[in-house]
């Protein structure tokens, strides 16, 4: 700003000295200036009141009238400096609370009260209407409206300039879960895993490991996605029927033809995504221990990674196959499905057949046969015609018209009869509850009921069998709670579900490398919220 002194004929005077004078906490650099040869005397700077408003500047010589100038100061926007963008589950509360910086000419402003508002999705904040505190921060935590996708807020504080804050509603299609670590496909194909990295199992190109779920690398979507549910690994299944996996490859288990690694414990892992070697399409897959079976599109079963008691099935032992390896169907059936236990596989075929291969210490196989090793598939003794199947690290099972078979090792109750005793043969679970699905990766097996209610059974030295105690489970036996699944699973220490009402993920067993996904290490026996 600049003013100008003339006589009263128009003549310009130089050497006259001027006062200049902000208004409010505004400055003005310097407050005094002398005209010069053009009879003009110009300030340096003028700086603004901090809060928003109208603003003068005065320009005073004593025995002339005063002159003012005008301005007005635009709002100061607040700052977001924690909470915004985050991922959550609908009609539930954000892990991480909404912070708000309020400052005026560059420093932390107490005092000042807040509003917080939510603008869509229905929403709402604990505190609407906060101070800010000692460093110019105020707080407020944000529970997510019930819809899907991005929800919109504001922040905003008088004279001061509002601000957005978004959050996404995110929910769940499926969730797998792995010997310490766990992952889970949204609805929109992104897959995040959370819980332990060693191996770069949770695929976001590190190996550190995560209490909250993160992202897998590489922007790929998939269709289906299955942790090693005793070993260290996962894979992800696109719509194209193409195979990618991440994690350990000391056995060749991510297929890619290699046993190499990037780093990670033994130095064999790959913290990323790989693609399955062979161009095969592919429809369905299972993990094991340190191997994974999948069959394609065509109805062919293949088996790839550790093979030391003849798990991939091609009629050897003792030799890692790090490609997939066909597995030869008996009497030219094919498997509409593979399942992997810990060192052993089964196969079901679309007329209901069961067969199973690999390590029969445990009389996992169901054939009968007193053998340790059975490299080729095996008929599961008897004439049931099974509907689902699933394998563990000691026992197998698989449904029939609803009900629940097991067979092999039952010392923790994996059988389900209530007996603790191994089974050679396909054995009835106690209590006859009809199940839709059936799942179990360890010592542990799940049954999901057709109205969301899940019954488990087997070892619960973890708090696995999500019962709330930590004692091992006989028959089936109702969760610790009363939320309905659309889903579940179970891995060596370590289960999950997907809630059929929000889609939301929860998770129950030990924690001690985060693999609940609840932000803690804490143990937890029963159902707890998975939180992004």
């Amino acid at each position: 700003p600049a003013v100008r002194i003339t006589d009263i004929a128009g003549n310009r005077i130089s050497g006259v000295s001027v006062t200049f004078a902000a208004s409010g906490d505004g400055s003005v650099l310097p407050t005094t200036v002398t005209t010069d040869t053009a009879g003009v005397a110009k300030v340096a700077g003028w700086v603004l009141t901090a809060d928003a408003g109208p603003n003068t500047l005065t320009a005073s010589r004593t025995g002339l009238p005063a002159v003012t100038i005008h301005a007005t100061a635009s709002p100061v926007p607040l700052t977001v400096v924690a909470g915004d963008a985050q991922l959550g589950t609908p009609g539930e509360e954000l892990s991480t609370p909404i912070a708000i910086s309020v400052t005026r000419s560059g420093l932390p402003q107490s005092g000042v009260t807040v509003r917080f508002a939510v603008l869509d999705g229905a929403g709402h904040f604990d505190s609407v209407d906060v101070v800010s505190d000692a460093g110019g921060i105020a707080t407020s935590r944000w529970t997510l409206g019930s819809a899907l996708g991005v929800q919109h807020a504001t922040a905003s504080a008088d004279l001061k300039g509002p601000v957005t804050i978004t959050a996404t509603a995110v929910a769940f299609n499926v969730i797998s879960a792995g010997l310490d670590h766990a992952c889970g496909l949204l609805t929109t194909g992104q897959a995040y895993c959370w819980g332990d990295n060693s191996f770069g199992e949770l695929g976001d190109s590190s190996f550190v490991g995560r209490v909250r779920p993160v992202r897998v690398g590489g922007g790929l979507r998939f269709e289906a996605l299955e942790t090693a549910g005793n070993g260290n690994f996962t894979c992800g299944l696109t719509n194209a029927g193409a195979m990618w996996c991440w994690g350990s490859n000391r056995h060749g288990q991510l297929g890619d033809g290699t046993t190499n690694g990037t780093g990670g414990a033994g130095g064999t892992a790959r913290p990323f995504p790989r693609l399955v070697s062979g161009d095969l399409k592919f429809r369905n897959m299972s993990l094991g221990g340190d191997h994974a079976c999948a069959t394609t599109t065509a109805g062919l079963g293949y088996c790839w990674g550790r093979n030391f008691s003849g798990e991939v099935g091609d009629g050897s032992s003792g030799n890692d196959k790090i490609l997939p390896t066909q597995v030869p169907a008996p009497g030219g059936v094919q498997f509409s499905r593979i399942v992997t236990g810990n060192s052993h596989s089964c196969g079901l075929t679309g007329a209901g057949k069961a067969y199973c291969w690999g390590a029969n210490q445990t009389l996992q196989l169901g054939s009968g046969l007193g053998t340790a090793i059975v490299p080729t598939p095996t008929a599961v003794t008897g004439t049931l015609t099974f509907h689902g199947l699933t394998a563990g690290a000691n026992a197998s099972c698989g449904l029939v018209g609803g009900l629940a078979y097991c067979w092999g090792q039952g010392g923790q109750g994996q059988i389900g009869d209530g007996a603790f005793t191994s089974r050679g043969a396909p054995t009835q679970t106690a209590g006859g509850d009809p199940f839709v699905e059936i799942s179990g990766k360890g010592d542990t097996f799940c049954g999901l009921k057709s109205d969301g209610a899940v019954r488990c059974w087997g070892a619960n030295g973890s708090g696995q069998a999500g019962t709330g105690s930590a004692t091992n489970v006989g028959p089936p036996s109702p969760l610790g709670t009363s939320l309905s699944a659309a889903q579940v699973t179970l891995g060596a220490s370590t289960g999950c579900m997907v809630s059929s009402v929000t889609r939301a993920g929860y998770c129950w067993g030990p924690n001690g490398s985060g693999q609940v996904g609840d932000g803690t290490r804490v143990k937890r026996p029963v159902p707890t919220l998975v939180r992004f």
